[in-house]
């Protein structure tokens, strides 16, 4: 799994394009009995690291328990990291922790039910990024439910309660997935959090939302248009930060995946007067994706 991107920022900050390899990474998987091992290991920000490795015990064709590391499972579980409700709710790329999850999956339903253990960490490393504290991994607990109605659409339900050293918060909203034809797809999610500081009882409440429009016009051509808020402190506009874009995933072979994205973005400028109006920015990336 190899994920390459180019990326262009045009703010009132900075004027930027650059080039990454975002990901070099390889799993595999083994099966005996009712036991599976999975595990992977990859190339991430310049380190090579396992992020994921974890084993499933199946049941019966509906129940599963898992433990291990891997990503917690709530509301709409995309690889797109750095939408609103990925990266602002802390569910961005690195921050798998270990898990031990129980699912209930039938034709029309499925339930998971996740623990949080946390992961290892140290004071000055801490997945590529030098935090300089411990304490910022997360122990709790995730519940997601879902349920198909008419085999096309999927409404769901997700709450999270977790912790570290600074803060307890707590996070809960609906996801839909709505399928009106079969080249016509909606996807949201709205989640509203409840963060509380260490040592504070008064809570911050936020907003966070993810809203996509897709059309396939021909097989493998997928266009879209997406809407995104991100508000942590509803009595606080300048926390607003608000996209609105057009995108494309073209897959022209298996295995291939290419995503070009625009959008606009209104936020206030990190480290400017607490005064001072939001302003609008450009962002666009073409990100290559090969899989096998």
């Amino acid at each position: 799994d190899v994920r390459a991107i180019e990326t262009y920022k045009d703010n009132p900050v900075l004027s930027e394009n650059r080039l990454a390899l975002m990901q070099a990474d390889l799993e595999g998987a083994y099966q005996l009995g009712k036991f599976t091992l999975d595990a992977s290991l990859g190339y991430y920000d310049g380190e090579a690291k396992s992020l994921r490795h974890y084993a499933i015990y199946q049941f019966d064709d509906s129940r599963a328990l898992r433990f291990g590391r891997f990503m917690t499972y709530f509301g709409i579980n995309t690889s797109e990291h750095t939408i609103t409700t990925r990266r602002n709710l802390g569910f961005d790329e690195s921050s798998e922790t270990y898990n031990l999850e129980g699912s209930w999956l039938t034709e029309n339903s499925s339930v998971f039910a996740t623990i949080e253990l946390g992961k290892p960490e140290s004071t000055s490393y801490d997945d590529g990024i030098s935090f300089g504290l411990t304490g910022v991994a997360e122990k709790g607990l995730a519940i997601r439910a879902s349920r198909f109605i008419l085999e096309h659409y999927e409404l769901g339900l997700s709450f999270l309660h977790a912790g570290n050293a600074s803060a307890d918060r707590n996070v809960a909203g609906p996801f839909f997935v709505l399928g009106f034809r079969p080249n016509v797809l909606m996807i949201s999610e709205w989640d509203l959090q409840w963060k509380t500081p260490t040592g504070s009882s008064s809570a911050t409440t936020g907003l966070f939302a993810a809203n996509r429009l897709q059309l396939e016009p021909t097989q493998g051509l997928q266009t879209y248009v997406l809407g995104e808020v991100a508000r942590p402190d509803l009595k606080n506009s300048g926390t607003l930060v608000s996209r609105a874009g057009l995108g494309m995933s073209y897959y022209p072979r298996p295995h291939y995946e290419f995503d070009l994205r625009a959008y606009r973005q209104l936020a206030r400028p990190i480290a400017t007067d607490a005064t001072e109006a939001p302003k609008a920015g450009t962002f666009a990336w073409l990100l290559g994706h090969y899989y096998w």
